[in-house]
């Protein structure tokens, strides 16, 4: 028995939201300098050689006695614990009995070198780091190809600490610079962590071979939940999985999200060092990747051990790199009819698992079903697996893309794929033992909305697929790429008289749009899909038009260089595919009640050779569309620059959103993509006061539509088979009463569906 320390597009709100999935390509590795943010001061030297150097020479590490003796623990044991991957020396030196000091002209030098035959790695931990202003330290390999440092006064943890990364190889390189004027600095080095797991080098302790690089094809459309995952190291020896969530502020407070059986505590919490981006390079590789995008230091907020989870929050947000992203969750106890899991298997490059059955409710371990028990039970993996090292990595739901658990511990491997893991609940973590230190609540709901499920980084959909609410009345910028790619969409107004509530991430309660015309510049093309200009819509169909010229799609439209538009299965459904990189898919309906058109807008990228879902390296993009601004809650602005945080006060956020941010995203007469009737232009669809902050949602000369109850909305979306697709349908069809929305989101789903078939066949069927 082990015992381990252990796709669905996203929906759209078509109605409420642009939606932007994505297939994101692979990052490039990071610099093996790592966080070096300024060269060791001995590098300056004409004399670079460290035999002068005083050198201490450890007990020699045995690798393979090391891992057995592992694997005898875990038996013996019986219970989850995290990976150990290296031991403590238990020696302690400091600057006054150990190293060597060097007279500079500058200040003064001091260094020690530090060698064990048979390590793989050394990490240290300095249980004294009492540094002076200007004192600098760094740590290195003796070739100095990989260094970490410099660090300073700052750097001192909560308990007057310092746990560095690890330093690949056998022998580390500790250097201090002291200058001219400074008070001398009281260290001591209380902990030499000796690794004897190599992540540097594919070889027989690697990770199982059954596992899913996140770089693979079949990663597609999970890119944000991959870059909320990272390894972390505690006290130097050991290590887990874990992840970045939000909170109900959305307001970046680095809150990280792992296993209560990892051992982190208010006495450690500050030995914690946690590495991102950590994934091979290509896709099937199981190994190279890079360990230099790090940082260290968090403090200990809550855990639970009947349902095993660990909240801490960072010490620093996260480093520059990181390419962050705060998971969303979801507290309500369902379970999702298929889930997936995103880790590090033996603390080795990051992998990808799919489970696609249901998760069962079960206690830790068993294979009974309760509604009350505090675990989720993936019966087995149909792709990838679990080892140890993966502890307290999240369990998503598959379609809503929301944690539900972080992993307990279970059975299942490479060498048993028909074995189960079990997850502690969220939901039963959110309250826990009824007290701020024992329960996720007061962390991730500060506020106390109530709500029991959020999305990550909220976004429109947009490209990096957060989700936010717009309700704009006019023209927009949906996404506008550099290499030349632009893509706009009219938004027309809805006189309501019923509102559903605020939107969760904007917290903001407005009217509503719909979108009725798209239009977009593909290679040297103009290209809008409309309703007829005369200003009175023909329900026969929209109008297709290349450089104002109206045309018959017919069996399709070749652009030349990869351009095209053809038809998809829905009727007057159409699908751009740009020379670029870019596939634009419009599914229109009817609404004959009130003589309009409404169009699905939809944007995916096109998946290049080998694309999976680990990152994203490419140019800025911009549009209400685009991703997130960095720290931001928005996309940037035109000029690059950004909103930062989500505000506190309601009218703030309704001033950031219509005011600032869609205003400077509106289209104008001078760059609009759009055809237009004589003596008309994008003015007359731009109403600048819409939406209203607040209800009532009326407009001049519109009577406002008659909702539907939500019971009947429900049975009209059944339908639609994708969760959040089925949720937005759902407001859809309430808010409006136009019971067509559950045909055109099901017409929506069908083309989506076969896009995404067409795109794995061209792939090879390499995509799950």
């Amino acid at each position: 028995m082990r015992v381990p320390s252990k796709h669905t597009p996203s929906g759209v709100r078509w109605l409420r939201r642009f939606a932007i999935a994505t297939v994101l390509a692979a990052l490039p590795l990071a610099s093996a300098v790592a966080r070096m943010t300024e060269a060791p001061r001995s590098f300056a030297l004409q004399d670079k050689s460290l035999d002068a150097v005083q050198r201490k020479t450890l007990p020699s590490v045995d690798p393979a006695r090391l891992l057995a003796e592992d694997e005898m623990r875990a038996k013996a044991v019986g219970a989850p614990q995290p990976l150990r991957f290296a031991v403590n020396a238990g020696v302690t030196y400091d600057t006054g009995g150990s190293g060597t000091w060097h007279k500079l002209p500058d200040g003064l030098l001091w260094r020690l070198r530090i060698h064990t035959p048979g390590a793989t790695n050394h990490n240290l931990g300095f249980t004294r780091y009492d540094m002076t202003p200007g004192a600098k330290l760094w740590i290195y390999d003796p070739a100095g190809k990989h260094v970490e440092g410099a660090y300073t006064a700052k750097d001192r943890s909560q308990h007057g600490r310092l746990w560095t990364p690890m330093i690949e190889g056998d022998e580390v390189v500790v250097e201090l610079f002291v200058p001219n004027g400074a008070a001398q600095p009281k260290l001591t080095l209380g902990a030499v962590n000796q690794g004897y797991r190599d992540f540097a080098a594919k070889n027989w302790d690697k990770q199982g071979s059954c596992n899913n690089d996140v770089v693979c094809p079949v990663a597609a459309g999970w890119g944000q939940q991959i870059r909320t995952v990272a390894r972390y190291v505690i006290g130097g020896t050991s290590l887990c999985s874990g992840q970045l969530v939000n909170n109900t502020s959305y307001d970046f407070k680095p809150y990280f999200l792992s296993a209560n059986h990892c051992g982190v505590t208010t006495a450690n919490d500050d030995t914690l060092v946690f590495y991102w981006q950590f994934h091979s390079p290509t896709c099937g590789a199981l190994s190279g990747g890079s360990l230099a995008i790090n940082q260290t230091g968090a403090t200990y907020r809550a855990s639970y051990a009947p349902s095993d989870f660990l909240l801490v929050e960072l010490n620093a947000p996260p480093v520059a790199g990181s390419n962050p992203y705060f998971s969303g969750w979801d507290i309500s106890g369902t379970a999702p009819a298929a889930t997936v899991g995103i880790h590090h298997p033996s603390g080795d490059e990051k992998a990808i698992s799919f489970n696609n059955n249901a998760v069962t409710s079960t206690a830790y371990l068993s294979n009974t079903v309760s509604a009350t028990a505090n675990h989720w039970r993936v019966d087995a993996w149909e792709s990838g697996t679990t080892e140890g090292g993966s502890s307290g990595s999240c369990l998503w739901g598959a379609s809503s893309k929301r944690c539900i658990g972080q992993l307990h511990g279970g059975y299942a491997s490479c060498s048993a794929p028909t074995t189960s893991d079990w997850y502690g609940k969220l939901s039963v973590s959110w309250n826990g033992g009824g007290t701020p230190s024992t329960r996720l609540k007061d962390w991730l709901d500060p506020t106390n909305t109530g709500v029991i499920g959020i999305d990550g980084d909220p976004h429109v959909t947009t490209l990096d697929g957060v989700r936010y609410d717009f309700q704009g009345a006019g023209e927009y910028t949906v996404l506008r790429d550099p290499a030349g790619v632009e893509i706009q969409a009219r938004q027309t107004p809805i006189a309501t008289s019923f509102n559903p509530g605020a939107d969760p991430y904007s917290g903001l309660a407005t009217c509503v749009s719909l979108n009725s015309a798209v239009a977009a510049r593909v290679g040297k093309y103009r290209v809008t899909y409309q309703p007829n200009l005369s200003g009175q819509p023909d329900p026969k169909g929209l109008q297709l038009r290349i450089d104002g010229r109206l045309v018959s799609l017919g069996t399709g439209i070749d652009l030349g260089n990869g351009g095209s538009i053809s038809p998809t299965s829905a009727p007057g459904g159409i699908r751009v595919s740009f020379p670029e990189k870019y596939n634009l898919q419009v599914t229109p309906g009817w609404w004959a009640s009130e003589g309009k058109w409404y169009l699905n807008i939809g944007v995916t990228r096109k998946p290049a050779d080998g694309a999976g879902g680990a990152g994203d390296a490419e140019a800025p993009l911009g549009g209400i569309g685009a991703p997130l601004a960095a720290q931001s809650w928005l996309p940037p602005l035109p000029d690059g620059s950004s909103l930062g945080p989500r505000p506190a006060a309601l009218g703030d956020r309704y001033e950031h959103l219509y005011k600032k941010f869609g205003e400077a995203w509106r289209v104008s007469n001078a760059n609009t993509l759009f055809d237009y009737a004589p003596g008309t232009s994008t003015d007359t669809f731009t109403l600048k006061s819409w939406p209203n902050e607040n209800p009532p949602c009326n407009l001049t000369g519109q009577v406002p539509v008659k909702p539907l109850s939500r019971e009947i909305a429900v049975q009209e979306c059944a339908i639609v088979r994708d969760e959040r697709m089925r949720g937005n349908c759902v407001f859809d069809v309430m808010i409006t009463g136009e019971r067509g929305f559950a045909q055109t989101y099901a017409r929506t789903q069908e083309t989506q569906g076969k896009a995404k078939a067409q795109a794995e066949a061209a792939r090879g069927g390499a995509s799950k």
